[in-house]
């Protein structure tokens, strides 16, 4: 599945829309699942040339994958209400894998650095949200 420009906002429960906190902000999103057959096939060819009979497929073998960009703006208060970043554009691949040869993992990669803004009225905005809820 592959999803474009999702967007959730956090807003103040008393005030509603008329006072948002944060903003996540998904760009881009594509999800991939399969079964991991062609590993299961490797594995049983692999067991037969050692002597090992004993290799049974579970049909449960998965691998699934999402790549994301992903980023998070936050409303700042005062003078000047806008929305500033509080984490930039970031894109990152997670993938989890359960294999009855393999075991049960995650992956995480991310191919750029996180940059966090954390600046004196984000540190208020979160402060405030906090108190809030």
């Amino acid at each position: 599945a592959h999803l474009e420009s999702i967007k959730f906002v956090v807003c103040d429960p008393i005030m509603g829309m008329h006072r948002p906190f944060f903003s996540l902000s998904i760009s881009s999103i594509l999800l991939t699942a399969s079964r991991l057959k062609e590993i299961e096939h490797a594995h049983k060819k692999h067991d037969k040339f050692l002597g090992r009979n004993n290799a049974v497929s579970s049909g449960k073998d998965l691998q699934a994958c999402m790549d994301a960009t992903v980023f998070v703006d936050y409303f700042k208060l005062g003078i000047t209400r806008n929305w500033e970043p509080l984490i930039e554009p970031f894109r990152c691949l997670t993938m989890f894998e359960q294999s009855t040869t393999r075991g049960r993992g995650i992956i995480f990669n991310a191919g750029c650095p996180l940059h966090l803004n954390i600046t004196g009225a984000s540190v208020d905005t979160i402060d405030d949200a906090i108190d809030t809820f």
